[in-house]
């Protein structure tokens, strides 16, 4: 969201709450809210919603109402539903708010007129009607949900009929007209070879003798079965241990019927395609399985050892396309939840390979349509799965001055959680390269494929070669570089150095130095700390001693040089903090404090030694101390077994 927007939504906010904060103070306090979500790992975001739900379900009269509501809405994708988690817990804990909230409710009235006059009749007889017509739009099963939807396709979507609807026979997923049969009465000995057919019919969607499917309670829930129960009670607890395999596929192939239709998007048609390959290799597994069965080579016992490796990769997909249907996403939603899918499934390598799979079907499309859009500023979105494009007739009088922000809007609910945070620049990027095509200017840039990829976090060796090169002067043209740049500011005071010249200064040195082939540069950053080195040390050194009263007390802060406060810092994300933590990089920090103090005072005699001719030899003996000094720390801190990885 620009700067701009959330000025104006601040503004307005302010006006209807009749708030008398200031909106600088506010937009301050987003940005930096904003700042710390985007920062905020996986693992760290889904612990502090549980901390929320938690201290959410303490207050309540009936929480599992509640922790059930707020699954059902997770299952759906609802839209920031964990910012509204935290919204409700920090409204629980402020009282203020909730006797605001308290005094401006509006309670319903005790008396309530329930007299009916003539005058009213044609009123309830409206209301009545609209009831009962969403009652039934809501009692549609099945057939509705594969018919047209209930929303208008635009004019340039091409829609069609469902043909499962019109030709229940055709869908693969147990067709709706059932044929009564004669269930044959077999002896327990035998019932084996039928159990075994009915098992492959059912697995490829076809109704079976001994087991049957049944109706559907949820549109888009599991599927059920019913075993005769002539059926011996060994086969059937056995046939139950299978049954979900069939249920897994008549969910995929249900998704597949609806989403392959035009008015569900490019996104859910080609996740759609993919989840159909799934299905064709399921149905090959099946007929080896059956080819082995007329061979006289398969037994219920094989089945059930067979049928476990295509249960969990079945059930992935499954509960994807569930919860796709169930939240109706679409787009930039879908690719949110397999996002989700591909990240939760880090640790299992089989599941995520498949929720990768997926999610490279599932984006080409959206990729293509975002490349055309950021390379040629063409937009190719039928159904606006990306942007929200305005007419002119829609824009205001002054249709000039509203061009630029309002001819077209990213549709903010239908991003992609991996691409928010840079959806601004893909629309400015679009907006530039359309308002130079409609000033009949060609534009001629190469399409360069997107490709979806994940972020390789847990680096270790990489990550550990280079905080050496940093805090332990292994990069030593860019630690020259920054003291050159810097060489003026190190003899100031704290209070007299401007923290983001130094921070500038320092990504100056990182890019004109070999430093710039590093890939975690970034997350270098520099710090003025309040003590000196030695300080430091001794403060750890007095941790139950009887002097460590005196290095713990409050006291006033010392005024020092920035060569004396100097650090560095760096960023590291979970897991890698759990070794890279904050006591391992104090460490690290206090030999680069040792080490540099060391590199400053040798670049000091050397300046000294080439313009002062008299003491020259003097200060050459003073160079070779501190450079053999440097070179015995080196060879302590960075010993060749230890620092193997380079």
């Amino acid at each position: 969201m620009s700067e701009f927007k959330l000025q104006h939504l601040v503004d307005e906010l302010l006006n209807k709450l009749g708030g008398k904060v200031a909106p600088d103070r506010l937009i301050e306090y987003l940005q930096k809210s904003l700042t710390i979500n985007a920062d905020n790992g996986c693992s760290g975001t889904q612990v502090a919603i549980q901390t929320h739900l938690a201290s959410i379900v303490q207050d309540i009269a009936n929480p599992d109402s509640f922790m059930s509501k707020y699954k059902d809405l997770k299952d759906k994708n609802v839209y920031c539903l964990n910012a509204y988690v935290q919204l409700l817990d920090n409204i629980s804990q402020d009282a203020g708010v909730k006797e605001f909230l308290l005094k401006s409710a509006k309670h319903p009235s005790s008396s309530l007129n329930t007299e009916l006059t003539k005058d009213d009749l044609p009123h309830f007889k409206n209301r009545l009607k609209k009831a009962v017509t969403s009652k039934s739009r809501k009692d549609d099963s099945f057939d509705s949900i594969l018919n047209i939807s209930s929303t208008l396709p635009l004019a340039t979507t091409p829609s069609v009929s469902s043909w499962v609807q019109r030709r229940p026979s055709m869908s693969w997923d147990f067709s709706t007209h059932n044929f009564s049969h004669a269930v044959p009465t077999v002896p327990p000995v035998s019932q084996e070879n039928i159990l075994i057919e009915d098992l492959l019919n059912v697995l490829i969607g076809l109704p079976g003798c001994y087991i049957e499917p049944e109706e559907l309670k949820d549109m888009y829930g599991p599927r059920t079965f019913k075993i005769n129960d002539s059926v011996s009670l060994s086969l059937k607890e056995l046939v139950k241990q299978i049954l979900p395999l069939a249920s897994h596929y008549s969910v995929i192939q249900r998704f597949i019927e609806e989403k392959m239709r035009f008015e569900f998007g490019q996104v859910n048609n080609a996740l759609a395609e993919a989840m159909q390959s799934i299905n064709k290799d399921h149905m090959l597994f099946i007929i080896q399985l059956e080819s082995e069965f007329r061979a006289n080579n398969l037994t219920l016992q094989k089945l059930w050892f067979f049928v476990q490796r295509n249960m969990q990769s079945l059930g992935i997909a499954a509960n994807i396309a569930s919860s796709i249907s169930k939240s109706g996403a679409k787009g930039g939603n879908v690719l949110s939840l397999l996002h989700e899918n591909v990240i939760g499934s880090i640790g299992d390598e089989r599941a995520q390979q498949l929720c990768l799979k997926l999610m490279e079907a599932a984006c080409e499309p959206y990729m293509k349509m975002l490349g055309m859009w950021i390379y040629r500023g063409i937009i190719s979105d039928p159904i606006k799965e990306i942007t929200k494009l305005y007419k002119k007739e829609d824009m205001p009088v002054d249709y000039s001055a509203d061009y630029w922000d309002k001819k077209y809007a990213v549709r903010r609910e239908r991003i992609p959680k991996f691409l928010e945070s840079v959806s601004d620049m893909i629309l400015k990027a679009g907006k530039y390269l359309n308002v130079i095509r409609q000033c009949g200017k060609p534009v001629k840039n190469k399409v360069i494929p997107i490709q979806y990829k994940i972020e390789e976090k847990t680096d270790l060796i990489g990550r550990l070669r280079s905080v050496k090169h940093y805090f332990l002067l292994d990069q030593g043209d860019f630690i020259v570089t920054f003291l050159a740049l810097c060489e003026k500011e190190f003899g100031k005071y704290v209070v007299d150095v401007n923290q983001g010249c130094i921070e500038s200064l320092m990504d100056l040195a990182l890019r004109l130095s070999s430093a710039i082939s590093d890939p975690y540069k970034e997350d270098l950053k520099t710090e003025l700390l309040p003590y000196d080195l030695q300080f430091q040390m001794f403060k750890i050194l007095s941790i139950q001693t009887n002097s460590e009263q005196e290095y713990w007390s409050s006291t006033e802060p010392k005024k020092l040089l920035m060569i004396e406060s100097f650090s560095f810092g760096y960023e590291v994300h979970w897991p890698l903090s759990l070794i890279l933590n904050r006591k391992s990089l104090a460490c690290y920090q206090m030999i680069f404090r040792h080490l540099f103090y060391c590199k400053y005072i040798e670049r000091m005699i050397c300046q000294v030694w080439k313009s002062n001719k008299v003491a020259k030899k003097f200060h050459l003996m003073q160079l070779n101390i501190i450079e053999q000094l440097l070179l015995y720390a080196k060879e302590c801190y960075i010993a060749s077994k230890i620092w193997s990885i380079t």
